[in-house]
């Protein structure tokens, strides 16, 4: 599948529309055919992955571990690409102590999921 297949798809039916913000992420998405997704039907979102998710394929036991680091570390190259931009636009960073509390925050949250196999 090509990279601008999805975001064609989701383009025509409004998704980015309603989250003017999402500039990065993954879309888990169940769909019945290609053409039906092209044309924006027949789809479901299972799952919205922010900033923090990582591309699926470095889980691939194909991908070397080189590959996987080239791969997270031109994610996170993106990243804060786009969170220069936006420091630009006149956004604020959370600042250390913000960002250890949040994280302290979700590490606790995080305890409360129920355990995948």
């Amino acid at each position: 599948m090509s990279d601008t297949l999805v975001p064609t798809a989701f383009c025509s039916v409004g998704f980015f529309d309603l989250r003017p913000e999402f500039y990065f992420g993954r879309l888990d998405i169940k769909f019945e055919s290609i053409e039906h997704l092209i044309n924006g039907s027949h789809f479901k979102i299972v799952e919205i992955n922010g900033a923090g998710a990582e591309s699926t394929h470095i889980w691939d036991s194909r991908m070397t571990l080189r590959e996987a680091y080239r791969v997270l570390f031109r994610q996170f190259r993106i990243l804060f690409e786009i969170g220069e931009q936006n420091r630009k636009r006149g956004y604020n960073t959370l600042g250390p102590i913000r960002l250890i509390k949040e994280f302290v925050s979700y590490r606790s949250i995080q305890r409360a999921y129920p355990e995948t196999s």
